[in-house]
């Protein structure tokens, strides 16, 4: 009795340390993804490809925001496809409107 209560000792332990192993590592991952992240002035990103550019991109104005596309089909794109105007925040998770992140 005493050695099947020390295997179930053992074992709680064991998951313990997994489970703070796993914790550490997911936090690690989250500060670094946190810190690759840089912000940039939008009008030099193309809000289709998510691309940055050195020059500034072509502004689409749609319901009253700026848009930036770097070609004609992005600019179509954005004028035509609501879609096209909201991404996922990296940080949050959250939706947002590319003219407002």
């Amino acid at each position: 009795m005493i050695k099947k209560s020390l295997s179930i000792t053992s074992t709680f332990y064991v998951l313990i340390i997994i489970a703070l192993a796993l914790t550490f590592f997911m936090t690690a991952m989250a500060v670094q993804a946190e810190s690759a992240l840089k912000q940039v002035d939008s009008n030099h990103v193309c809000m289709i490809t998510d691309q940055e550019f050195a020059r500034e991109q072509i502004p689409v104005e749609v319901e009253g925001k700026t848009y930036y596309g770097c070609c004609e089909m992005c600019k179509a794109k954005l004028n035509n496809n609501p879609e096209s105007r909201v991404a996922t925040d990296p940080v949050s998770g959250n939706k947002v409107d590319k003219a407002e992140a």
